[in-house]
């Protein structure tokens, strides 16, 4: 229940079907209002609390005039936008959301009236510049795809995802999505191709010949070269039993080496080690200071805090701030250079790039409580 249009699916909800349903509030403010959301349309009715009679609603099809659901997807060249400021408008109704490598072009928004939808898009191009793009869709209560995908193709030159399948073009736009006069009209993407699996099969195939080439290396060496192979294999540090041996008679024991221990895991404050969202597990190794001291925070509430001097962060083991395991982040990523409550992020070369507030980072820039940081895809918080 609330005041105004939903901002997002609610947490709670109680699903109903057939002709009736009781629902019953303990306490509730005048202004308030009750929400039905019909999944198979994506279409919302509301209806405040006052104005219902006798606690009786009878829901009508009029009811339902607002939109759940909504994705806009940005693309340059067939490809996700790797970061932009997205702006949805409706009647009586705005957001702006941060687009970033995490959501391969799409942006969720949810509760939207029916009709003219103003999507912009803000965003750095390639050489440094700020540019934008509006689009205005249309979107009714009856239309043939339920979730309406609002798809925004940018003719500058950005930054896209590495991640982005090969001949892709875009999601499909939902049908009926009519583009105001003189805009640019919604694309329609094509899916994309996975590949074949005769790739696989060449793989398997070249994969069974290596292992039979060495199983029959291993017969040859030991039958028609044993003391070669006995030299061979004491070099690895394998065991072979001698003249005096009483055991000499019995097949050869291999004993391989013992693996090396795995790197100690430093468990941050507060927090079990949680993967963060989409991505593989990472053991992030850096010293635990006090919470007033500068830190990186990760979605998941795990702090790093950053030690006097300049940390360095990236894939590689070893480093003030580990992210083992982050295929998106470079061996040496970024540096961190905190001097007293003021810290410095540079970027050091990486691949996919450092980004602050989805922008991303040409040089260094000073770090200032709330900044959104993203080394790859791994997101951080920075707070002084």
């Amino acid at each position: 229940m609330a005041s105004e249009l939903p901002k997002s699916p609610p947490e709670q909800t109680s699903n109903a079907s057939g002709p009736s349903y009781d629902y019953s509030v303990p306490a509730f403010g005048p202004a308030d209002s009750i929400y039905v959301w019909d999944r198979s349309t994506n279409n919302i009715a509301s209806k405040p609390i006052k104005s219902i009679q006798n606690g009786l609603w009878e829901i009508k099809p009029g009811d339902f005039t607002v939109i759940g659901n909504i994705t806009v997807h940005v693309e340059h060249k067939g490809q996700p936008v790797q970061a932009a400021q997205v702006s949805l408008a409706g009647k009586g109704k705005s957001e702006d959301r941060l687009l970033d490598p995490t959501g391969k072009g799409d942006v969720n928004f949810f509760g939207y009236p029916a009709g003219d939808l103003k999507v912009k898009v803000a965003y750095n191009t390639a050489d440094k510049k700020q540019g934008s793009q509006a689009l205005t869709f249309t979107e009714a209560v009856q239309r043939d795809k339920a979730e309406p995908v609002l798809a925004v193709d940018i003719s500058d030159d950005v930054a896209t995802t590495a991640e982005a399948p090969a001949g892709n073009t875009g999601p499909p736009a939902a049908q009926g999505s009519t583009p105001a006069s003189g805009q640019q009209t919604p694309k329609t993407l094509e899916p994309g191709s996975s590949g074949t699996s005769f790739g696989k099969l060449v793989l398997m195939f070249i994969a069974l010949v290596a292992i039979g080439f060495l199983v029959y290396w291993v017969w040859h060496m030991a039958t028609h070269k044993p003391k070669e192979f006995e030299s061979l294999l004491q070099k690895v540090g394998v065991q072979v039993p001698t003249q005096q041996d009483p055991n000499a008679g019995a097949p050869i024991a291999v004993t391989p080496l013992a693996p090396a221990p795995p790197p100690p895991k430093i468990m941050l404050e507060n927090a079990d080690p949680i993967p963060l969202a989409g991505a593989p597990v990472a053991v992030v190794s850096a010293p635990v200071t006090a919470a007033s001291e500068p830190a990186l925070v990760s979605d998941s509430g795990q702090r790093v805090s950053l030690a006097e001097g300049e940390s360095i962060v990236g894939r590689e083991e070893g480093l003030d701030v580990s992210l083992v395991g982050e295929s998106t982040v470079s061996r040496r990523h970024a540096s961190v250079t905190r001097t007293g409550k003021s810290a410095v992020l540079k970027d050091l070369g990486s691949t996919n790039g450092t980004f602050v507030n989805g922008t991303r980072l040409q040089g260094e820039t000073t770090l200032k409580p709330g900044d959104q940081v993203l080394f790859g895809s791994v997101r951080f918080r920075y707070e002084g």
